[in-house]
């Protein structure tokens, strides 16, 4: 009976032990952003006219990570554009006057070409922050 006791205390003590290690290591405060870094995402809304087979204006500037909601307007009157960048969106075209808004995540730092699909000379610059 002795020997029961003793080997029942054994096994308790390793488990207390063992419970105490892995409660020591779990980190019990939540995580927080390190101080100066914003870790939230913001909602950006651009508009872009087309006229006169060109983007006004020719250069829409957002950060990498926005939720950028864009209105293109085509105000050449019995004209069809649309406005793309490739591999992010392609609006569908529009006889104008019309409005057209797509939305998308804004990419990686950099620069990407805004085009016109059935104007080719009709550019303009996506400025990625």
């Amino acid at each position: 009976m002795r020997r029961l006791f003793a080997l029942t205390f054994a096994a308790a003590a390793v488990l207390v032990a063992s419970l105490g290690a892995v409660y020591a290591s779990s980190d019990s405060t939540p995580a927080r952003a390190e101080e100066g870094v914003v870790n939230e995402t913001a909602a950006v809304e651009r508009a872009v006219k087309g006229l006169d087979y060109a983007f006004q204006p020719a250069v829409v500037t957002v950060n990498s990570g926005d939720n950028v909601t864009l209105t293109f307007s085509n105000e050449d009157g019995g004209i069809d554009h649309n406005i793309e960048v490739s591999k992010l969106f392609t609006s569908a075209e529009c006889n104008g006057p019309c409005t057209i808004t797509v939305s998308f995540v804004a990419p990686a730092p950099g620069e990407y070409q805004l085009y016109c699909i059935t104007h080719p000379d009709m550019v303009g610059t996506l400025k990625v922050n």
